[in-house]
């Protein structure tokens, strides 16, 4: 599986959306796979909600991360589950 840490410039809402064209292409998904799976990461309106939607889209194949907390510490890695 490739994790993608979200910190940075990655992390970005866009980015991520970028993210879905690229992967789809790679899993031979066709243009309309790929923005239904946009629109249903955008439906819930929050970035939360956007990269959870990417999760679950590419469960097992690519995931979402980041190693920060709310206050912009490290997580330690087994607190990244």
């Amino acid at each position: 599986m490739v994790r993608i840490d979200i910190d940075g410039q990655v992390g970005n809402a866009y980015a991520i959306l970028g993210l879905v064209k690229n992967y789809g292409r790679q899993l031979s998904w066709d243009a309309d796979k790929i923005a239904e799976v946009r629109e249903d990461m955008k439906r819930p309106g929050t970035y939360e909600g956007l990269v959870s939607g990417f999760n679950k889209a590419f469960d097992g194949i690519v995931e979402l991360y980041s190693g920060r907390d709310e206050e912009g510490e490290c997580f330690d890695e087994e607190y990244l589950d």
